[in-house]
Protein backbone atom coordinates (compact mmCIF):
# COMPACT_ATOMS: atom_id res chain seq x y z
CA UNK A 1 0.00 0.00 0.00
CA UNK A 2 1.10 3.72 -0.78
CA UNK A 3 0.62 4.58 2.55
CA UNK A 4 3.12 2.11 4.27
CA UNK A 5 5.72 2.65 1.18
CA UNK A 6 5.22 6.43 2.67
CA UNK A 7 5.40 5.20 6.28
CA UNK A 8 9.14 3.70 5.41
CA UNK A 9 10.31 6.91 3.38
CA UNK A 10 9.56 8.66 6.42
CA UNK A 11 11.61 6.48 8.15
CA UNK A 12 14.58 6.07 5.90
CA UNK A 13 14.41 9.80 5.98
CA UNK A 14 14.91 10.23 9.73
CA UNK A 15 18.67 8.70 9.55
CA UNK A 16 19.19 12.26 7.56
CA UNK A 17 21.06 14.63 9.60
CA UNK A 18 20.05 17.81 7.29
CA UNK A 19 17.72 20.27 8.37
CA UNK A 20 16.04 20.66 5.53
CA UNK A 21 15.49 17.64 3.54
CA UNK A 22 13.39 15.33 1.18
CA UNK A 23 13.43 11.91 0.52
CA UNK A 24 12.21 10.46 -2.98
CA UNK A 25 12.15 7.09 -4.67
CA UNK A 26 12.04 6.29 -8.49
CA UNK A 27 11.42 2.72 -8.58
CA UNK A 28 10.33 1.52 -12.33
CA UNK A 29 9.41 -2.43 -13.56
CA UNK A 30 12.22 -4.22 -16.29
CA UNK A 31 11.16 -3.20 -19.51
CA UNK A 32 8.85 -0.58 -18.93
CA UNK A 33 10.49 2.07 -21.13
CA UNK A 34 7.31 3.93 -22.77
CA UNK A 35 5.58 6.84 -20.73
CA UNK A 36 9.03 7.15 -19.20
CA UNK A 37 10.07 10.57 -21.03
CA UNK A 38 7.77 12.38 -18.54
CA UNK A 39 9.97 11.35 -15.76
CA UNK A 40 11.37 14.77 -15.25
CA UNK A 41 8.33 16.54 -14.88
CA UNK A 42 6.61 14.55 -12.53
CA UNK A 43 10.05 14.90 -9.95
CA UNK A 44 9.63 18.17 -10.79
CA UNK A 45 6.09 18.14 -8.86
CA UNK A 46 7.80 16.60 -6.07
CA UNK A 47 10.24 19.39 -5.59
CA UNK A 48 8.86 22.89 -6.45
CA UNK A 49 7.03 23.14 -2.84
CA UNK A 50 9.99 22.54 -0.79
CA UNK A 51 10.05 24.82 1.54
CA UNK A 52 13.79 26.46 0.41
CA UNK A 53 15.68 26.36 -2.86
CA UNK A 54 18.24 24.80 -2.38
CA UNK A 55 17.62 22.17 0.40
CA UNK A 56 20.18 21.22 2.48
CA UNK A 57 19.65 17.39 1.22
CA UNK A 58 18.30 15.23 -1.12
CA UNK A 59 18.06 11.23 -1.07
CA UNK A 60 17.09 9.39 -3.80
CA UNK A 61 16.01 5.56 -3.91
CA UNK A 62 16.60 3.80 -7.37
CA UNK A 63 15.01 1.43 -7.80
CA UNK A 64 14.60 -1.10 -11.50
CA UNK A 65 16.79 -0.63 -14.90
CA UNK A 66 13.86 0.79 -17.13
CA UNK A 67 14.87 4.57 -16.83
CA UNK A 68 16.17 6.03 -20.24
CA UNK A 69 19.75 7.43 -20.13
CA UNK A 70 18.57 10.89 -21.45
CA UNK A 71 15.59 11.25 -19.10
CA UNK A 72 18.31 9.95 -16.13
CA UNK A 73 21.09 12.75 -16.95
CA UNK A 74 17.52 15.65 -16.78
CA UNK A 75 16.63 14.22 -13.30
CA UNK A 76 19.97 13.65 -11.87
CA UNK A 77 20.68 17.39 -12.69
CA UNK A 78 17.20 18.49 -11.64
CA UNK A 79 18.04 17.33 -8.10
CA UNK A 80 20.96 18.62 -8.02
CA UNK A 81 19.48 22.02 -8.42
CA UNK A 82 17.47 21.72 -5.87
CA UNK A 83 19.39 20.23 -3.51
CA UNK A 84 23.08 21.17 -1.98
CA UNK A 85 23.76 17.67 -1.22
CA UNK A 86 22.51 14.21 -2.94
CA UNK A 87 22.75 10.72 -1.66
CA UNK A 88 21.67 7.83 -3.81
CA UNK A 89 20.51 3.95 -2.04
CA UNK A 90 20.56 1.41 -3.91
CA UNK A 91 19.59 -2.35 -2.67
CA UNK A 92 19.33 -3.97 -6.09
CA UNK A 93 21.17 -4.02 -9.74
CA UNK A 94 20.31 -0.61 -11.25
CA UNK A 95 20.12 -0.02 -14.99
CA UNK A 96 22.11 2.41 -17.56
CA UNK A 97 19.93 5.34 -16.50
CA UNK A 98 19.99 4.56 -12.97
CA UNK A 99 23.23 4.11 -13.33
CA UNK A 100 24.12 7.41 -14.77
CA UNK A 101 22.20 9.70 -12.20
CA UNK A 102 24.20 7.73 -9.38
CA UNK A 103 27.02 9.27 -10.71
CA UNK A 104 26.11 12.92 -9.75
CA UNK A 105 25.72 11.87 -6.13
CA UNK A 106 28.15 13.34 -3.54
CA UNK A 107 27.30 9.93 -1.66
CA UNK A 108 26.33 6.34 -2.92
CA UNK A 109 24.84 4.14 0.04
CA UNK A 110 25.12 0.55 -1.84
CA UNK A 111 23.37 -1.90 -0.10
CA UNK A 112 25.77 -5.66 -0.37
CA UNK A 113 22.49 -6.36 -3.36
CA UNK A 114 23.98 -3.48 -5.06
CA UNK A 115 25.49 -3.15 -8.32
CA UNK A 116 25.84 -0.87 -11.30
CA UNK A 117 25.68 -1.40 -15.01
CA UNK A 118 26.88 0.04 -18.21
CA UNK A 119 25.66 3.67 -18.72
CA UNK A 120 25.21 3.23 -22.46
CA UNK A 121 21.85 2.59 -23.37
CA UNK A 122 22.58 -0.39 -26.05
CA UNK A 123 18.94 -1.47 -26.88
CA UNK A 124 18.28 -1.97 -30.55
CA UNK A 125 20.41 -1.80 -33.74
CA UNK A 126 22.30 0.84 -32.44
CA UNK A 127 22.77 -0.77 -29.38
CA UNK A 128 24.30 -3.84 -31.11
CA UNK A 129 26.45 -1.62 -33.13
CA UNK A 130 27.69 -0.29 -29.64
CA UNK A 131 28.88 -3.70 -28.54
CA UNK A 132 29.98 -4.52 -32.07
CA UNK A 133 32.39 -0.99 -31.96
CA UNK A 134 33.71 -2.21 -28.52
CA UNK A 135 35.34 -4.98 -30.17
CA UNK A 136 36.43 -3.80 -33.14
CA UNK A 137 40.31 -2.45 -33.64
CA UNK A 138 40.00 -0.85 -36.68
CA UNK A 139 37.88 1.50 -38.57
CA UNK A 140 37.14 -1.00 -41.63
CA UNK A 141 37.02 -3.91 -39.10
CA UNK A 142 33.90 -1.78 -37.36
CA UNK A 143 32.71 -1.13 -41.18
CA UNK A 144 32.54 -4.74 -41.64
CA UNK A 145 31.46 -5.87 -38.41
CA UNK A 146 28.43 -3.61 -38.25
CA UNK A 147 27.75 -4.16 -42.32
CA UNK A 148 27.21 -8.10 -41.38
CA UNK A 149 24.88 -7.10 -38.08
CA UNK A 150 22.58 -5.05 -40.21
CA UNK A 151 22.45 -6.36 -43.03
CA UNK A 152 20.63 -4.29 -46.42
CA UNK A 153 17.96 -2.98 -44.10
CA UNK A 154 19.89 0.47 -42.59
CA UNK A 155 23.14 2.05 -43.62
CA UNK A 156 26.34 0.83 -41.81
CA UNK A 157 27.95 4.30 -42.07
CA UNK A 158 24.63 5.77 -40.48
CA UNK A 159 24.67 3.06 -37.85
CA UNK A 160 28.09 3.44 -36.97
CA UNK A 161 27.84 7.12 -36.97
CA UNK A 162 24.49 6.64 -34.63
CA UNK A 163 26.44 4.30 -31.75
CA UNK A 164 29.74 6.46 -32.09
CA UNK A 165 27.18 9.69 -31.05
CA UNK A 166 25.71 7.99 -28.16
CA UNK A 167 28.57 6.69 -26.74
CA UNK A 168 30.79 10.10 -27.19
CA UNK A 169 27.23 11.76 -25.87
CA UNK A 170 27.09 9.32 -22.49
CA UNK A 171 30.79 9.53 -21.84
CA UNK A 172 30.60 13.77 -21.79
CA UNK A 173 26.85 13.47 -19.65
CA UNK A 174 29.70 10.66 -16.93
CA UNK A 175 32.12 13.47 -16.96
CA UNK A 176 29.41 16.35 -16.45
CA UNK A 177 27.64 15.11 -13.78
CA UNK A 178 30.46 13.95 -11.65
CA UNK A 179 31.37 17.70 -11.65
CA UNK A 180 28.29 18.55 -10.47
CA UNK A 181 29.12 17.20 -6.78
CA UNK A 182 30.26 18.79 -4.06
CA UNK A 183 33.09 17.93 -4.10
CA UNK A 184 34.28 16.73 -7.88
CA UNK A 185 36.46 14.00 -8.52
CA UNK A 186 40.06 14.76 -10.09
CA UNK A 187 40.41 14.59 -13.99
CA UNK A 188 42.37 11.37 -14.18
CA UNK A 189 39.99 10.06 -12.00
CA UNK A 190 36.73 10.89 -13.48
CA UNK A 191 37.91 9.43 -16.96
CA UNK A 192 38.98 5.59 -15.36
CA UNK A 193 35.26 6.37 -13.74
CA UNK A 194 33.73 7.09 -17.36
CA UNK A 195 35.74 4.40 -18.84
CA UNK A 196 34.98 1.87 -16.16
CA UNK A 197 31.18 2.32 -16.81
CA UNK A 198 31.52 2.44 -20.46
CA UNK A 199 34.00 -0.33 -21.47
CA UNK A 200 32.99 -2.62 -23.84
CA UNK A 201 29.46 -1.14 -23.67
CA UNK A 202 28.72 -3.41 -20.80
CA UNK A 203 25.90 -6.31 -21.05
CA UNK A 204 23.31 -6.18 -18.57
CA UNK A 205 24.64 -9.27 -16.85
CA UNK A 206 27.83 -7.80 -16.92
CA UNK A 207 27.18 -5.26 -13.41
CA UNK A 208 29.74 -3.61 -10.93
CA UNK A 209 29.22 -4.66 -7.56
CA UNK A 210 29.69 -2.70 -4.08
CA UNK A 211 33.23 -3.76 -4.14
CA UNK A 212 34.05 -2.88 -8.03
CA UNK A 213 32.02 0.17 -7.35
CA UNK A 214 34.59 1.53 -4.58
CA UNK A 215 38.11 0.07 -5.71
CA UNK A 216 37.42 2.29 -8.84
CA UNK A 217 37.52 5.36 -6.57
CA UNK A 218 35.69 7.93 -8.62
CA UNK A 219 32.31 6.94 -6.65
CA UNK A 220 31.32 8.01 -3.62
CA UNK A 221 30.76 4.49 -1.99
CA UNK A 222 29.50 4.39 1.36
CA UNK A 223 28.26 1.26 3.55
CA UNK A 224 25.07 1.83 5.10
CA UNK A 225 24.57 1.32 8.75
CA UNK A 226 22.86 -2.08 9.74
CA UNK A 227 19.62 -0.12 10.09
CA UNK A 228 19.67 1.53 7.15
CA UNK A 229 20.73 -1.36 5.31
CA UNK A 230 17.79 -3.43 6.49
CA UNK A 231 15.32 -0.40 5.59
CA UNK A 232 16.51 -0.12 2.55
CA UNK A 233 16.57 -3.55 1.63
CA UNK A 234 12.57 -3.24 2.63
CA UNK A 235 11.48 -0.54 0.73
CA UNK A 236 12.82 -1.68 -2.19
CA UNK A 237 11.48 -5.00 -1.84
CA UNK A 238 8.06 -3.56 -1.10
CA UNK A 239 8.08 -1.32 -4.42
CA UNK A 240 8.87 -4.20 -6.32
CA UNK A 241 6.30 -6.53 -5.39
CA UNK A 242 3.90 -3.22 -6.15
CA UNK A 243 5.69 -3.07 -9.46
CA UNK A 244 4.97 -6.64 -10.33
CA UNK A 245 1.52 -7.37 -8.53
CA UNK A 246 -1.26 -7.68 -11.26
CA UNK A 247 -2.20 -4.39 -12.63
CA UNK A 248 0.48 -2.93 -10.86
CA UNK A 249 2.25 0.29 -12.62
CA UNK A 250 4.86 0.19 -14.86
CA UNK A 251 6.68 2.64 -12.26
CA UNK A 252 6.31 5.12 -9.77
CA UNK A 253 7.88 8.09 -7.82
CA UNK A 254 6.77 8.58 -4.32
CA UNK A 255 7.80 10.86 -1.24
CA UNK A 256 6.18 11.87 1.82
CA UNK A 257 3.99 13.89 0.45
CA UNK A 258 3.11 13.32 -3.09
CA UNK A 259 2.89 9.91 -5.34
CA UNK A 260 2.61 9.51 -9.05
CA UNK A 261 2.36 5.95 -10.86
CA UNK A 262 2.70 5.48 -14.81
CA UNK A 263 -0.27 3.59 -16.01
CA UNK A 264 -1.91 2.94 -19.13
CA UNK A 265 -5.89 3.49 -19.11
CA UNK A 266 -7.77 0.95 -21.31
CA UNK A 267 -7.39 2.50 -24.89
CA UNK A 268 -4.71 4.42 -24.43
CA UNK A 269 -1.17 3.50 -26.92
CA UNK A 270 0.83 4.22 -24.36
CA UNK A 271 1.00 4.34 -20.33
CA UNK A 272 1.55 7.87 -18.77
CA UNK A 273 2.16 9.78 -15.35
CA UNK A 274 -0.82 10.34 -12.94
CA UNK A 275 -0.72 12.16 -9.54
CA UNK A 276 -1.98 9.87 -6.88
CA UNK A 277 -3.81 11.62 -4.44
CA UNK A 278 -3.63 10.10 -0.59
CA UNK A 279 -2.82 11.52 2.65
CA UNK A 280 0.33 12.60 3.06
CA UNK A 281 2.61 10.62 6.34
CA UNK A 282 3.49 13.23 9.20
Amino acid sequence: MLANRRDRLDRLAQWSSARDALTIAIASRPGAHAGLGDTVRSVYEHLRDLPRRPVDRIDVILVGAALPVRVAARTAALLREFGRELTVVAAGVLGPGESLAAVAADSLMLHPLASLSSVVDARGVTGDALRTLAHATTPDEAHALVLALVGSGRSPDDTVGSARHELAWTRHELARLATLRIVPPAAETTAALVAALTRDALSADDVLDRRACRSLGGLPVQHPTPDLESMAFDLVTAYEEHLHAPGGPAAVIESVDAAHALTQASGEALPRWERRHEEPVH
